[in-house]
């Protein structure tokens, strides 16, 4: 066994078909403990029952069977089960023999008196080459699945033509598979594709393609127009082009604009925005406040930053429950934005707490905004959760102050507030 690492049989049922019964119980003896399942067969028929049943890993047949020599079964089996790998054993040493074998897709042929070594050794190369066959199967199906489940379009081929096209696309020209493409697009070209360059080129589809496919790296937008669609209503993409050299192919993408500038939009929002108030997050909060303390350090501006959280909210959450809690925050979002101005940078920190940065204003004037905000909040009903309170912190820029600096000072100015008694405004 040296060289010849079995590992991988033992995972994989065996087919032996042997007429012999002598030959099938030193087979068992030598075979011991070498694959997951070995089943024995004396004739092709028995044979092929088992492939109906059980689908083997690995065939073995001697040559000499009754009824149905071993090449006769393995061109049977190689019509049907074209990935099983089928190894002929036998005691004839004439050419024909190898020959027909070969003419039967044998995958190896081995004659008697068999070399036990030699024989493990090839089925390990068996083995291993069926699991690497099996592997790529399965990329290959997964690839596709994800491909065929993609908004995006994708086709690829070859010199010989269209090989592959996706579900999306197949879809969006009315194609019902790749062969109705390719005979379609030559004969009868009803598919316009419009090149938006500087000056836009209107082609059929076939021509467009086979003037683009060889152009690694090729990327433009392009109008798809397919019968019964207005001009106005056919979809734009990005057409990208990439050339596979090794096998002489190429793979067309083509991405939905709209859909990009979608979803660009939808991030964008979701980066900057708490998603439950609708103002700013603590994230787009921080890169603000370094900006305005960056243009306040440079030109020498003032600002302030106001922090305020909503007094014993979990009061608000224990006594109804979290979503007039929600409900709490919306609306106090809501109340608070009316009374600040545009120019105001107003983020949720973090849970019932708040932050509102107020470029061009001192100290002074963010206690007005700040007290204004309190007595707008105080008068204020919310709903199921009646009156509630807010106390705030003030922190004006001063020299030498860094944007956390500023954070920190207001934070401990608003931690007075709630020390002195809640719903009052304090300053650092």
């Amino acid at each position: 066994m040296a060289g010849a690492n079995t590992d991988i049989l033992k995972k994989m049922t065996l087919l032996y078909v042997e007429y012999d019964e002598d030959i099938v119980e030193a087979v068992k003896f030598s075979f011991d403990g070498l694959f997951d399942n070995i089943i024995f067969a004396s004739t092709a028929e028995n044979a092929l029952d088992v492939c109906g049943m059980v689908y083997p890993d690995i065939i073995i047949t001697d040559i000499c069977l009754p009824f149905m020599n071993g090449i006769e079964l393995t061109k049977i089996i190689k019509e049907k089960y074209p990935e099983t790998p089928v190894m002929i054993v036998t005691g004839y040493k004439e050419i024909n023999m190898l020959m027909d074998s070969i003419d039967a897709r044998v995958d190896s042929y081995m004659t008697k008196p068999v070399n036990l070594r030699l024989l493990k050794q090839n089925l390990c190369r068996m083995a291993e080459s069926l699991e690497d066959r099996r592997k790529l199967s399965r990329s290959s199906k997964l690839i596709e699945k994800v491909l065929n489940n993609s908004k995006e379009l994708y086709l690829a081929g070859d010199s010989s033509g269209i090989s592959y096209m996706n579900t999306a696309l197949l879809d969006l020209l009315g194609y019902s598979g790749v062969e109705e493409a390719n005979i379609r697009m030559s004969h009868a070209p009803e598919v316009k594709i419009a090149e938006n360059g500087k000056k836009e080129r209107i082609m059929t589809f076939g021509g467009w393609l086979t003037s683009v496919k060889d152009a690694d790296g090729y990327e433009s937008m392009v109008t798809i127009m397919c019968p019964g669609v207005l001009k106005s209503d056919a979809k734009t993409f990005i057409a990208g082009v990439i050339r596979i050299k090794d096998e002489d192919g190429y793979i067309v993408s083509f991405v939905d604009i709209s859909v990009i500038e979608r979803q660009k939009e939808y991030f964008h929002q979701f980066a900057m925005k708490d998603p439950l108030t609708e103002i700013y997050n603590k994230t787009k909060m921080h890169d603000e406040i370094t900006r305005e303390n960056d243009r306040s350090v440079r030109y020498g501006g003032q600002y302030s930053v106001i922090m305020f959280d909503i007094d014993v909210f979990r009061h608000v959450n224990d006594n109804f429950g979290r979503i007039v809690g929600d409900a709490v925050l919306k609306e106090l979002a809501a109340l608070v934005s009316k009374n600040i101005r545009t120019t105001d940078i107003f983020a949720r920190y973090g849970g019932e707490e708040f932050i509102i940065i107020t470029p061009e204003v001192d100290t002074e004037g963010a206690y007005k905004l700040a007290e204004k905000l309190r007595s707008a909040v105080e008068s204020h009903e919310f709903g199921h959760a009646g009156h509630i309170t807010c106390s705030f912190g003030i922190s004006g820029h001063r020299e030498g102050m860094s944007a956390d600096d500023m954070i920190r000072s207001a934070d401990e100015a608003l931690f007075r507030a709630k020390a002195e008694g809640r719903n009052r405004v304090k300053t650092s």
